[in-house]
């Protein structure tokens, strides 16, 4: 046990020591102010982050893209991450998700940035991955609802047509009838 417990902070450790080079005082204050409640939400920018979103409905597309726009914002797509350990990553990552803005803030620094910084990067992978499946599926249903509204309009056409093929027969019968004169 004290093995692991040791492990643990070394790997906390080098962590940290790999990131300080990104962490300036601007960024520290930055991945702080996720910890805050914003009066506008109602929650914090990190639970509001963590939030999937529910539907395909285009105001949801648009909530994913004002995550992305934050996240962007922040130049979290040019963070440099390669030289820690993808599995690292993934954990701290898990993390952020599973612990609440009020321990996060709690915890040293050396831990409460190593996490923030996995957990936007994974962060910013998963809201592109699934604002493109939700307008894939929005486009989708899209593709359906025209393909339906396109047959209905066919049938809609051939019944206008049967009723218009009628109305000229029943017209040429009572104009060509043998008991009406030619003039």
């Amino acid at each position: 046990e004290r093995r692991v417990a040791n492990a643990r902070i070394r790997a906390q450790t080098e962590t940290y020591r790999q990131l300080t080079p990104m962490l300036t005082t601007v960024r520290k204050q930055w991945l702080d102010s996720l910890l805050q409640p914003d009066p506008t939400r109602g929650l914090t920018p990190l639970t509001w982050l963590r939030r999937p979103a529910v539907s395909n409905s285009p105001r949801a597309i648009l909530g994913n893209l004002e995550k992305l726009t934050l996240l962007r914002n922040a130049g979290v797509e040019d963070w440099t991450l390669e030289p820690l350990n993808p599995n690292r990553l993934k954990f701290l990552a898990h993390v952020a998700r599973k612990s609440g803005a009020q321990a996060l803030q709690r915890a040293p620094a050396e831990r409460r940035y190593p996490i923030l910084i996995a957990f936007l990067s994974q962060a910013l992978a998963d809201v592109t991955d699934e604002v493109i499946e939700m307008f894939d599926r929005c486009l989708a249903d899209a593709y359906a609802r025209a393909g339906q509204d396109l047959e209905d309009f066919r049938k809609a056409m051939a019944h206008a047509m049967n009723e218009k093929v009628y109305l000229f027969r029943e017209l040429a019968r009572a104009v060509l009838g043998p008991a009406i004169g030619d003039p």
